[in-house]
């Protein structure tokens, strides 16, 4: 899953299954809290995704 690291968390953003198909979930791995957390999903499922932090926001950006 692609992985994208901003303020001490991890983030997963999209991917795809094993059987290929894409993915719409957000999710964040906190180092202080040492769990997973699942965020609201992308409207679309998306795979080979970008992602930019800015402004304390995390934007994703193309993918198909």
């Amino acid at each position: 899953r692609p992985r994208k690291s901003y303020a001490g968390v991890i983030f997963c953003v999209g991917g795809r299954g094993m059987n290929g198909n894409p993915f719409s979930s957000i999710e964040f791995y906190s180092w202080y809290h040492q769990k997973w957390v699942k965020l609201n999903s992308m409207s679309t499922s998306r795979r080979h995704v970008g992602c930019v932090s800015l402004k304390g926001k995390i934007y994703v950006v193309g993918g198909r």
